[in-house]
């Protein structure tokens, strides 16, 4: 029987040498699993012989087990190499026709002449198509990358945040105005015969930022401001600073509404309060109303709110712009004023953090000045003052100076963005740890794309190997559990990595010499079985 042993013996060391051998020759293979041998001893079968005179037959392979623990991630310069740091699989379709599925750890993905992301055997990576934002999960799809650009966008036809968007320090320290006495004073705007101005001395400070129309051609929108008041030692300067505005060298200060919801033009102009901090041109929930602002009012049962002039006509809306009342405690709601003039006073009953929204037409105390923080560019008369400007903005352009102030310090644009962009190529993709497939435009748009589909199962164990890292569902591992990364127990996705092999070199290469003594033991005891044998044959 020595032989026999020896042999099985023999057998299961080479086989543990092939697996371990396997695993080495792929230690630097993308996403490989390493394999491990698991034996199992033999017995013969016989029948009325106990269990303790039994003598074994040699040993057998009872199993080739993959292990699935986590293997090293590694960076990479391809944005479409994508790591599984955690648990699952990527899943796999072999092309747009055939949908046999398969499952792989090896993320190193590239685009094919139709955009699709497929590996280096030409399978689909799969996922959900992602329309419009919203996420299409009616079935698997091979992830396609859209490469169309994206069409501009004219400025101010956002819905959110539409327009220009700017916040500014203007320097208290600069004393110069409209009614200074000399030195100090400046030139009225008007003395300016070409623009951009050919006189300087008509402003403190200026700014531009560039706009865009429905075709994505660039404006430049350029803002002088000058301050309003006496700043002698003995008047003290009024914290009024006008606004003009230049587009494409034409002035369009004259195409400004003071605020989005009214008719009335001015020379658009910002007020500070004593503090330094722009106003909305002094509105007040406790007294009268007299000009624009929005305010929380904390008002009860039976509190009056009071408007100036006392003429005209008022509307309440909710904040989605239907008529509402009467008020419900808790709820907020928007006053939306219409006209130019309001009624002197108006009761507002069960009204709790009632928010109010007030447009104003010119502040009553100067007229000639259209007080605000919020102005709009009305694209409608900008047309027909410059015929040049007509059908390029659908949309009248709101500029916002909220926050901006007026400090003991120097001139400083601390914010300054507009809606607006041109027409953008696609310039690259990325890859978020939940699995978006994001687009990245030469404009500094960006689109969502796809969401990569993640697979995870209930035995991993169970699959069997395809080879090229690929693995197929059988019954022993369960069916597919499809979700997005990081849900569940699936890992996250970290784009521009890969996941090397989790082999342990040093620890395969002991195995290595441990089952080379197996073998040549196993070798020396078919040796000494037939020096047994060859001294029984010489027996005389």
């Amino acid at each position: 029987m020595a032989f026999q042993q020896g042999l099985s013996g023999l057998n299961t060391s080479s086989k543990a040498l092939d697996v371990i051998s396997n695993n080495i020759a792929n230690a630097s293979t993308v996403g490989f699993k390493g394999g491990q041998a698991q034996f199992a001893d033999v017995y013969a079968a016989s029948l009325g012989i106990g269990g303790a005179s039994q003598v074994g037959i040699g040993a057998a392979l009872s199993n080739v087990q993959q292990q699935f623990s986590q293997g090293n991630i590694s960076n990479s310069n391809n944005p479409l190499d994508i790591a599984i740091n955690g648990s699952g699989f990527f899943r796999l379709q072999k092309n747009v026709n055939d949908q046999t599925i398969s499952y792989t750890r090896n993320g190193q993905y590239h685009l094919d002449a139709e955009g699709y992301i497929i590996n280096a055997q030409g399978n689909n990576l799969t996922g959900y198509p992602i329309e419009n934002g919203v996420t299409n999960r009616s079935m698997l799809l091979p992830v396609q990358l859209d490469t169309t650009g994206v069409n501009p966008l004219a400025t101010g036809s956002a819905t959110t945040n539409p327009g220009i968007q700017t916040q500014i320090n203007f320097d208290d320290r600069d004393k110069k105005s409209l009614t200074s006495a000399t030195p100090n004073n400046l030139a009225p705007w008007g003395a300016n015969s070409s623009f951009p101005p050919n006189n300087l001395n008509t402003f403190n400070y200026s700014t531009s930022i560039t706009i865009y129309d429905q075709k994505g051609n660039s404006h430049a929108l350029s803002m002088y401001f000058t301050r309003v008041g006496n700043s002698s030692a003995t008047v003290p300067a009024k914290n009024l600073w006008e606004a003009h505005f230049v587009l494409d060298d034409k002035d369009v200060t004259g195409q400004m509404l003071a605020g989005a919801n009214t008719t009335y033009t001015g020379v658009p102009t910002l007020e500070f309060g004593a503090d330094g901090k722009i106003l909305t041109t002094g509105f007040s929930a406790t007294n009268t109303i007299t000009s624009t602002e929005t305010i929380a009012a904390n008002l009860t049962n039976g509190n009056n709110l009071g408007f100036a002039p006392a003429t005209g006509s008022v509307t309440f809306t909710d904040l989605n712009g239907n008529p509402v009342g009467p008020y419900v405690e808790g709820v907020d709601y928007t006053v939306t004023a219409t006209g130019i003039a309001y009624p002197g006073t108006t009761t507002i009953t069960n009204g709790q953090g009632l928010i109010i929204s007030y447009s104003a037409s010119a502040n009553p105390a100067n007229p000639a000045l259209a007080l605000g923080s919020n102005f709009t560019l009305n694209t409608t008369t900008l047309a027909a003052a410059y015929p040049q400007f007509a059908q390029l903005f659908p949309s009248n352009v709101p500029i916002n100076f909220e926050n901006s102030t007026l400090f003991g310090s120097g001139y400083d644009v601390n914010k300054l963005v507009q809606d607006g962009y041109p027409y953008g190529r696609l310039s690259g993709v990325s890859v978020s740890p939940d699995g978006v497939l994001q687009g990245n435009y030469s404009n500094g748009q960006t689109k969502k794309i796809a969401q990569i589909a993640l697979v995870d199962f209930i035995s991993p164990t169970g699959l069997a190997s395809l080879g090229n890292n690929q693995w197929a569902e059988t019954a022993a591992s369960g069916q597919a559990l499809v979700g997005d990364p990081g849900t569940g127990n699936r890992g996250v996705l970290q784009s521009s990595r890969v996941e090397d092999a989790n082999v342990d070199l040093t620890q395969e290469l002991v195995n290595m010499i441990t089952q080379q003594r197996n073998y040549q033991a196993n070798a020396q005891s078919i040796k000494t079985q037939d020096q047994i044998m060859q001294t029984l044959v010489n027996l005389r």
